[in-house]
């Protein structure tokens, strides 16, 4: 998955540089510390993976597992009893599966908003749920952290660097039919 993402990010950083300055300013910002952030995890993968080789060869899990009557356990038996000793596996349970639906509903949800509804709009609003739903976050801490972050993202991409956001289909359709 970090290869993945490490690949998305790299080709809309290449493609963007082709764009105007003011164009590619946001996949910019976006891109270049995701990438950062993607190179570090394949770092830190690497030296896990490296570590708990190297703590296999040197003892505790060099010999080939063997059961009750001495007979060599199945290699890709091997693998998942090593990769449970080190930590690595997750848990396939249901309720791990209906969180994981969660998230991806969550951040399905913020995409189709924020181009239905808009940027300025869907932000607050999802960030309020999300954290009161999701991280169960008290009302207080779930209305204020949300306001200080929507102004703060208000002034700096509004205001400090000029950016005209998505305004939303649903929104543009309103306005417009308000308008005249």
């Amino acid at each position: 998955m970090t290869v993945l993402m490490l690949t998305i990010f790299t080709v809309m950083v290449a493609i963007s540089s082709q764009y105007p300055a003011g164009a590619r300013f946001m996949t910019f910002v976006v891109g270049f510390p995701a990438i950062a952030l993607c190179l570090l995890q394949l770092v830190l993968d690497v030296r896990d993976f490296r570590h708990e080789a190297a703590r296999g060869a040197g003892g505790e899990m060099a010999a080939v597992p063997a059961d009750v009557s001495g007979v060599p356990v199945d290699p890709s038996l091997q693998m998942q009893m090593q990769m449970n000793a080190a930590g690595l596996t997750v848990e396939h349970t249901p309720e791990a599966a209906r969180k994981e639906m969660i998230v991806w509903g969550y951040i399905f949800g913020l995409i189709g908003s924020i181009l239905l509804f808009g940027f300025y709009i869907t932000v607050p609003i999802f960030l309020v749920v999300f954290l009161r739903f999701y991280a169960k976050a008290r009302w207080p801490m779930a209305i204020l952290l949300p306001a200080a972050v929507s102004a703060f993202l208000y002034v700096m991409l509004g205001y400090v660097f000029r950016m005209t956001l998505h305004i939303g289909f649903v929104t543009e359709y309103l306005l417009d039919r308000i308008s005249g």
